[in-house]
């Protein structure tokens, strides 16, 4: 039994150059290769990050199946049921200051919430916050606040007047999680795909393929393939 955990956006479903889609039809290749793939018995990871409602909703358009689906980069692990089984929120502490600061600083209508699922209004589950403000003070007092919070990382966008806060996690950590969900697994039959920066940590920590057309090009230490099905012909 192998688990193939896969990117979604670049390898799964191509980007949009629609000659190259039409001409190839990778997609259609790509879902039957998956549907072949959990038939045999095999495990199918996708590994994306994007926010889980929107995710589901597209792979459902696409009929796309999976046997695990990992969302916001690793901080989140829902079964083919789309049951929860691992959420990485931010931690409590954190969260209690951050919320004094976003009091005397950030209006509702300049914060985004999202939880496992997607948008929300509850900060005590949060799993990724967006902080929209110009306000340097602001950004000074929430990166001074990590500080001492090692997992947790602040970027702030000065262009977009925008603050991202979220934990440490890659999607590396996420399969680690799912490892431990799986335990019959061996790490040898881990194989990993993607094309993009955020796939870079999965790659290189396990069997990692990357796509010849993908935006990874200074990443060498790695396997390449030309598809995502031509990957899952080499594993049967």
């Amino acid at each position: 039994m192998k688990l193939l955990c896969s990117d979604y956006d670049g390898t799964i479903k191509p980007y949009n150059n629609l000659f190259f889609i039409k001409k190839e039809n990778i997609l259609k290749k790509n879902i039957n290769a998956i549907n072949d793939f959990i038939s045999s018995g095999n495990i199918f990871n996708i590994t994306t990050g994007r926010d889980s409602e929107d995710i589901m909703q597209e792979l459902a358009l696409y009929d796309i199946k999976y046997s695990y689906l990992t969302t916001y980069n690793g901080r989140v692990i829902f079964d083919e049921k789309n049951n929860l089984l691992y959420k990485k929120t931010l931690e409590k502490e954190f969260l209690k200051e951050l919320k004094k600061v976003i009091e005397f600083y950030v209006t509702n209508d300049d914060l985004s919430i999202f939880d496992y699922h997607s948008i929300t209004d509850i900060l005590d589950d949060a799993i990724v916050i967006y902080i929209y403000s110009n306000n340097l003070s602001l950004i000074e007092e929430t990166k001074e606040l990590s500080k001492y919070y090692p997992d947790i990382i602040v970027k702030s966008d000065l262009r977009n007047k925008r603050i991202k806060i979220t934990t440490d996690i890659n999607k590396s950590d996420g399969i680690k999680k799912l490892l431990e969900l799986l335990p019959s697994i061996d790490i040898n039959d881990v194989y990993t795909i993607g094309d993009a920066k955020n796939d870079i940590h999965m790659l290189k920590d396990y069997n990692g393929y990357k796509l010849i057309d993908n935006k990874v090009g200074f990443f060498n230490d790695c396997n390449v393939t030309t598809s995502l099905n031509r990957l899952i012909k080499k594993l049967k």
